[in-house]
C-alpha cells in the first residue's frame, strides 16, 4: 500500500501535468485560431474596403447626375429639345471636366432624346454604344422587366467593359413633377484605375474583369493560405446581378506566425512555473499537514490498544488537525456519558423492555416498566427463561432463534404473574452489547386501543351504512385517485360491478378526458389546501357503456386523511334545457344561424384576433331584393323554407372558420378574416352573388332571388363591432339603392348620405303625419273635341319653410323605403276624393290617372285598399285609372299581373306609363287589360329635334296601340309644333305644358269649367 507522502505526490505530479496539458491544448486550439480569424477579419475587411471604391464613386457620379436632372434647364430641353442647350451645356470639354465618357437623356417611354458617347482621350462624340439600348430600356420603360419607377445607380458591365452609371428621373429645381424622362451619365472603370485607388487605401489589390460564367456562383469572398501568404478572392456583380469584376488581396501571414510563437512561449513558462510550484506545495504539505497526520494516528493505535486507560490525544498547533485531535477527546468522552445515559433511559422508560441472552434464552436485563407490567420485582425475573414465563409461544417457536427472521414486530400476548394475558405491540431484535449477542425486546400495552379499535370498527359499519344508503351517487376516493368503496346508486349511474370498482378502477376512467386534467389539479390542490379549491363544480361523467352524462360533483376530505368523498348528480336534463334557451338566445330560430347578438360577440372576437395578426376582417350584410313578394305570393311558411335554404346554400359554400349570422327575416350577414388583401373580401361578395344564380327549389318549382350586399372592414370602417355592423347596413343601403343584385363597400362619405338619407326620411315621415303633401292635377286633353277629358295626380311637398319640393327630391329615395307606400296611397285616397267632389259638381266624365310604384303594385293587399278608398270617396271604379311604367311591370311581372286582372275586373283601367322605353313584346301587352298607353315625352321631344324619324316611330306605336285596341296619350306636349303632328299620326290624347303645368285643384276645376282648348 502507498504511503501518504507517496499518494500525495503522485496527485500533486499528476495535477500539475494535467494543468500544463490542459493550457497547452486550450492556448493552441484558441489562441491560433482568433490570430487566423483576426488575420482573415482584417483582409476581409480590406476586400470590402475595395468593393466599396465602385460603390463610393458611383454615389458621387448619381450626385452629379441629380444636379443636371433635377434642373429647371433641363426639365425644357426635354419638353422642347432646344439644341442650344446640349451647345451650351454639354461640349467635350464637360465630358472631361467630370471624368464621363457617357450621357444620355431619354423620354419617359425609354427612347434617346439626345446621346452621346466620349471616349478616354478623345475630342470628339459618338453614338452611345448599342450595347446600352435593351440595358436602359429595360429599366426606365414603363413595360421594361426591371422598371421601377426610381432612379439607379452603380456599376454595369457592357461586353468586356465595366461602367460606372447612374440615372435619375427629369424633375424641375425644386424636384417637382411630372417627370419627363430620365438622365443617365457614366464613366469607364479601369481597373488599373481601381487598383490605384486600393493602393492610396493602403490595399494591396488585384482587379480583373469577371469572364467566366462560373464566377456568378462565387457569391461570397473565398480565403485560402498557400506558400506563407493568406489570399481572398471576391466577385463584384453589377446593379443586373451579372459578375463584372474580380477583386483579388494577398497578404502574407504575420499575424499567424506571432500568434504560434506567443503560444510556445506561454507553455515554456507555465511549465516552469508549475515545477516550481509543485515542489513548494509538497514541502508545505509535508510539514504542515502528512507529519502532523502521522503523529494522530500514532497516539489513536495507542489508545486503542488500552481503551480503559486515561489517555489525551494532543497535536501542537492551532489549526483544523489540532482541532481534530481535541474532537477525537471529546468522543470519547460522549462515549462514556451515552452509556450512563442509555442506562438511564432503559430504566426510566414508560415502554417494556427486556435483554434476553441468545446463548440460553435467559432474561439478563430487565426496566422497571417491564417488571410492573409482568408483576414481578425485577430480580425474580433476572435469570428466568422467556418462553413459558412472560411468553406464551411454544418451546422452539422463537420467530428470530428458531424461526431465522431478522426481527420480529407484531401484536403479541404478554403473560403475567397472575396468569393473565396482556395484549401487547412487541419489537425483537438481536444486538451486541459488549461482545455478547442478545434479544432487545421491547413492548406496550395495546389494551386501550383494542378497546378503541373495537368502538371504531361498530362506528365505522354505522356510517358505511349509512353511505351505502344515501340516496345519492356516492363513492370515496383514495390519494392515487383508486375507488375505494361505490354506494348502489353510483353502481346504478355508472354500469360498474362491484367487481370492477374493487379491482383497482381509477376514478379518472370515469370522467371526460378533457376534464380529467383540471379535476386532477383539484385532486392535488384540495390535499394541500382543502379551500384552495370548489367543493361543487360541474364535469361530464362517462359511464360503463361509454355514454356521457352532465354531473354535478360535491367533493370533501375526510378530516385528518388524504382521502376524499365524492356525490354526484346527474343533472344532464337540465344542462340540455340551458343549452336549448342558450340556442334560442344566440341561434335564429327559423335558419339555425347565429342571429344578431352572437354575430357581434363573434365580430369583438374576429376584431381581437385580426388586431393580434395585424390582418383584416370583413363584416358583408345581405339583404334578399323584394322578398316581400314571395312571402305575399307563396306565404310565410314557404317564405321561411326560402330563408332556411338561403342560410344553407351559404353555409356550404363558405370557409367553416367564416361565421353566417341571420340578422332580421330577411337579411343576412357574414364574417370573414382574411390576411391583408381586400379583394379577398370583394371576392367573397360576388362568390355569394354567384350562389344566387341557380334556383331554389320551392314545392318543386324553380325559384329565382338576387340579394344586394354591403361591405365593411375592419380595421379600415371602424373600430367596434357596432361601427362596422352600422357602416356595412350603411353601403348594403348604397348597394340596395343601385339597384338589385348589387355590390357597395363602405366609403366616408356614406355617413354624410345616411345622415341626409335619416333626415329625409324623418321629414317624410312628418309630413305624413301633419298633412304636408298636396296632390296637384295636370289635365290630359283630347286631341279630337279639345276638351279636358282627365287629370293625373302629382305629389307635391310643402316643407315646413313654405317652399315646395319637387317629386324628383324626394320620391327616388321613398321608393327605396316603405314610405312609398303610404305616400301613393295618400295621393290615391286625396285624389279619388277630389275626383268624387268634380264629379259632384256636374264634371262626372273626368278620369282621374293615379301613379303607383312597385312596392305596393306586388302586394297583395293592393285590391282590397283600393276597393276601401273608392268605398270612402264615393268615387265609380270606371273613372279610376292607375299608371305603372314599362320597366316595372318586366320586372315585377308574375306579381303585378295577377293584381292588375283582379281590379280591372272591378272597372279601373291601367296605363302602361313611359311607352317605348322598354323591351315589351306584343305577346305581352296583348295578355293585359291595358286602356292606355302613355308615350314617353323622348318621342314627343323627337318631334322638335328631328321630325321626320319622331314621326315615324310615333306611327309605329300609333299602329301598334290600334292593334291592341288601346288609347294613346303624349306626354311633354310644349309647342304647337309637336301638337299637330301629334293630331296629324292621330294620336287620341296629350298632356304637357302647352296646356298646363301642374296644378293645385282649384286652378284646376277653373280650367274644367272654362275648357280653354275645346274647339270652338
Amino acid at each position: 500500500m502507498l504511503s501518504l507522502r507517496k499518494t500525495t505526490f503522485l496527485i500533486l505530479l499528476f495535477a500539475f501535468g494535467i494543468l500544463v496539458s490542459v493550457i497547452y491544448c486550450t492556448s493552441t486550439l484558441t489562441l491560433l485560431p482568433r490570430f487566423r480569424d483576426i488575420e482573415e477579419r482584417h483582409l476581409q475587411g480590406d476586400m470590402e474596403r475595395a468593393r466599396s471604391i465602385p460603390v463610393q464613386q458611383s454615389r458621387v457620379l448619381n450626385t452629379l447626375v441629380r444636379d443636371w436632372a433635377w434642373w429647371d434647364d433641363t426639365y425644357q430641353f426635354i419638353t422642347d429639345k432646344n439644341e442650344e442647350f446640349i451647345e451650351s451645356n454639354l461640349p467635350p470639354s464637360t465630358f472631361h471636366s467630370s471624368g464621363l465618357n457617357l450621357i444620355g437623356f431619354y423620354d419617359t417611354m425609354g427612347q434617346v432624346v439626345w446621346g452621346a458617347y466620349l471616349e478616354t482621350g478623345a475630342d470628339s462624340f459618338s453614338p452611345i454604344p448599342w450595347d446600352f439600348e435593351d440595358f436602359v430600356f429595360s429599366r426606365v420603360a414603363p413595360w421594361g422587366k426591371r422598371f421601377t419607377g426610381k432612379g439607379f445607380n452603380g456599376i454595369a458591365k457592357m461586353g468586356d467593359v465595366v461602367w460606372i452609371l447612374a440615372c435619375e428621373q427629369i424633375l424641375t429645381s425644386n424636384e417637382q413633377g411630372p417627370h419627363r424622362g430620365w438622365l443617365l451619365m457614366g464613366r469607364i472603370l479601369e481597373t488599373a484605375a481601381l487598383e490605384g485607388a486600393a493602393k492610396n487605401a493602403h490595399i494591396n489589390l488585384h482587379v480583373d474583369i469577371a469572364k467566366k460564367r462560373d464566377d456568378a456562383q462565387d457569391q461570397q469572398s473565398r480565403i485560402w493560405r498557400e506558400n506563407g501568404y493568406i489570399n481572398v478572392r471576391s466577385v463584384l456583380h453589377d446593379i443586373n446581378g451579372v459578375p463584372a469584376l474580380t477583386l483579388t488581396l494577398r497578404e502574407p501571414t504575420d499575424i499567424s506566425r506571432a500568434g504560434q510563437g506567443l503560444v510556445r512561449l506561454n507553455f515554456a513558462l507555465i511549465s516552469l512555473a508549475s515545477l516550481v510550484l509543485g515542489s513548494l506545495a509538497m514541502l508545505l504539505l509535508q510539514r504542515r499537514i502528512l507529519g502532523r497526520i502521522s503523529l494522530l494516528a500514532r497516539q489513536a493505535t495507542k489508545v486503542a490498544s488500552n481503551p480503559e486507560e486515561a489517555y489525551d490525544i494532543a497535536i501542537p498547533g492551532n489549526d483544523e488537525i489540532t482541532s481534530l485531535a481535541r474532537d477525537v477527546n471529546r468522543m470519547l468522552q460522549q462515549t462514556k456519558e451515552e452509556e450512563r445515559f442509555l442506562e438511564n433511559m432503559m430504566q426510566s422508560l414508560q415502554v417494556g423492555v427486556l435483554l434476553v441472552s441468545v446463548e440460553n434464552r435467559e432474561i439478563v436485563e430487565a426496566n422497571p416498566y417491564a417488571c410492573d407490567m409482568i408483576g414481578l420485582p425485577c430480580g425474580e425475573i433476572i435469570g428466568k427463561m422467556c418462553h413459558g414465563f412472560v411468553c406464551p409461544n411454544e418451546q422452539g417457536a422463537c420467530p428470530v432463534l428458531d424461526l431465522n427472521q431478522p426481527y420480529d414486530q407484531r401484536k403479541r400476548l404478554l403473560r403475567t404473574a397472575d396468569g393473565s394475558e396482556i395484549p401487547i405491540l412487541k419489537s425483537v431484535i438481536p444486538i451486541t452489547r459488549k461482545g455478547v449477542p442478545l434479544l432487545l425486546e421491547t413492548f406496550v400495552s395495546i389494551a386501550e386501543q383494542e378497546k378503541t379499535r373495537q368502538a371504531l370498527e361498530e362506528s365505522e359499519n354505522r356510517y358505511r351504512t349509512i353511505f351505502m344508503n344515501t340516496g345519492t351517487a356516492s363513492v370515496i376516493v383514495n390519494e392515487d385517485t383508486t375507488i375505494a368503496l361505490g354506494n348502489s346508486e353510483f353502481y346504478n349511474m355508472s354500469g360498474y360491478s362491484s367487481e370492477q370498482i374493487e379491482s383497482g378502477l381509477s376514478w379518472t376512467k370515469c370522467f371526460h378526458p378533457d376534464d380529467v386534467r383540471w379535476m386532477m389539479e383539484y385532486h392535488a390542490m384540495r390535499r394541500e389546501d382543502e379551500h384552495s379549491v370548489p367543493k361543487r363544480y360541474e364535469t361530464r361523467f362517462i359511464n360503463g357503456k361509454g355514454e356521457t352524462r352532465n354531473v354535478e360533483l360535491t367533493v370533501a376530505l375526510f378530516p385528518g386523511t388524504k382521502m376524499s368523498i365524492a356525490s354526484l348528480l346527474d343533472i344532464t336534463d337540465r344542462k340540455q334545457t340551458e343549452q336549448e334557451l342558450t340556442h334560442k338566445a344566440f341561434y335564429d330560430e327559423n335558419t339555425g344561424l347565429p342571429n344578431q347578438q352572437l354575430f357581434r360577440e363573434r365580430l369583438l372576437h374576429a376584431m381581437h384576433s385580426a388586431r393580434r395578426r395585424k390582418s383584416l376582417a370583413g363584416v358583408l350584410f345581405l339583404d334578399i331584393d323584394d322578398f316581400h313578394a314571395v312571402n305575399e305570393q307563396h306565404g310565410f311558411e314557404a317564405g321561411n323554407r326560402v330563408l332556411k335554404m338561403v342560410g344553407e346554400r351559404l353555409q356550404d359554400s363558405l370557409r367553416s372558420n367564416d361565421t353566417v349570422g341571420s340578422l332580421t327575416k330577411d337579411e343576412f350577414a357574414i364574417l370573414t378574416e382574411v390576411s391583408s388583401n381586400t379583394a379577398n373580401i370583394t371576392g367573397l361578395a360576388h362568390k355569394v352573388l354567384e350562389l344566387f344564380d341557380e334556383a331554389f327549389d320551392l314545392d318543386e318549382s324553380p325559384l329565382y332571388l338576387t340579394v344586394c350586399i354591403g361591405i365593411a372592414i375592419y380595421p379600415l370602417d371602424g373600430d367596434t363591432p357596432e361601427s362596422i355592423m352600422r357602416n356595412a347596413n350603411l353601403a348594403l343601403f348604397k348597394a340596395k339603392t343601385a339597384g338589385k343584385g348589387m355590390v357597395s363597400l363602405y366609403t366616408q362619405d356614406l355617413n354624410g348620405q345616411a345622415m341626409g338619407q335619416m333626415q329625409l326620411k324623418s321629414d317624410l315621415h312628418q309630413a305624413l303625419e301633419n298633412d304636408r303633401l298636396e296632390v296637384w292635377y295636370q289635365p290630359q286633353v283630347d286631341l279630337d273635341s279639345g276638351e279636358i277629358t282627365g287629370v293625373e295626380a302629382l305629389v307635391r311637398w310643402r316643407k315646413p319653410d313654405g317652399t315646395l319640393a319637387q317629386p324628383a327630391e324626394f320620391l327616388p329615395f321613398a321608393e327605396g323605403t316603405s314610405l312609398i307606400r303610404a305616400i301613393d296611397l295618400y295621393v290615391l285616397e286625396e285624389s279619388c276624393s277630389q275626383c268624387a267632389a268634380w264629379r259632384e259638381a256636374g264634371h262626372e266624365n273626368i278620369r282621374l290617372s293615379v301613379n303607383l310604384s312597385a312596392q305596393p303594385l306586388t302586394r297583395g293587399t293592393l285590391v282590397g285598399q283600393v276597393n276601401e278608398i273608392l268605398d270612402r270617396t264615393g268615387l265609380v271604379p270606371e273613372l279610376l285609372e292607375i299608371e305603372i311604367t314599362e320597366q316595372t311591370l318586366l320586372e315585377y311581372t308574375e306579381a303585378a299581373v295577377p293584381i292588375i286582372r283582379e281590379l280591372s275586373a272591378l272597372g279601373v283601367g291601367f296605363t302602361l306609363d313611359d311607352f317605348g322605353t322598354g323591351p315589351s313584346s306584343l305577346f305581352q301587352l296583348r295578355e293585359l287589360p291595358l286602356k292606355k298607353l302613355k308615350i314617353d315625352k323622348a318621342f314627343t321631344e323627337l318631334l322638335e329635334s328631328d321630325r321626320a324619324e319622331g314621326e315615324s316611330l310615333l306611327s309605329a306605336i300609333f299602329s301598334l296601340a290600334e292593334t291592341l285596341d288601346v288609347e294613346t296619350v303624349a306626354k311633354g306636349v310644349e309647342t304647337a309644333r309637336q301638337l299637330q303632328s301629334l293630331r296629324k299620326l292621330g294620336c287620341g290624347h296629350a298632356q304637357g305644358f302647352l296646356f298646363s303645368p301642374p296644378i293645385k285643384a282649384a286652378d284646376l276645376e277653373k280650367l274644367l269649367k272654362s275648357q280653354p282648348f275645346a274647339a270652338s
